[in-house]
């Protein structure tokens, strides 16, 4: 991969959207192949705690079934539970509260 460059600013909010303390959303857009997927990898790279899943058009189940793939990564008892994004993305605040707390 080349060189990672003119996205300082980016990066630098996107960081200091992860250090928060409170629940935030990123919405990452723009024309097609500049870079948005890179942008986020590279926000991410080196955490232990990040999940990366890229939705697509497909059925509901297809989505949770992906996104649970994705995270099983990084939070391996994701699979266990049940397939709704309430339950799931309960679960990854809960998981990330007790971690913090145990800093």
């Amino acid at each position: 991969m080349g060189a990672f460059i003119n996205r300082d600013e980016e990066l630098t909010r996107l960081r200091e959207l992860y250090a928060s303390d409170t629940a935030e959303l990123a919405v990452v857009w723009g024309r097609r192949r500049i870079g948005k997927t890179r942008l986020i990898a590279e926000s991410i790279r080196g955490r232990d705690d990040a999940v990366y899943h890229q939705a697509t058009e497909t059925t509901t189940k297809r989505q949770l079934d992906a996104f649970v793939a994705d995270a099983r990564e990084t939070y391996p008892d994701i699979e266990r539970l049940q397939r709704d994004w309430k339950t799931l993305l309960e679960y990854l605040i809960t998981h990330d509260a007790l971690t913090s707390s145990r800093a």
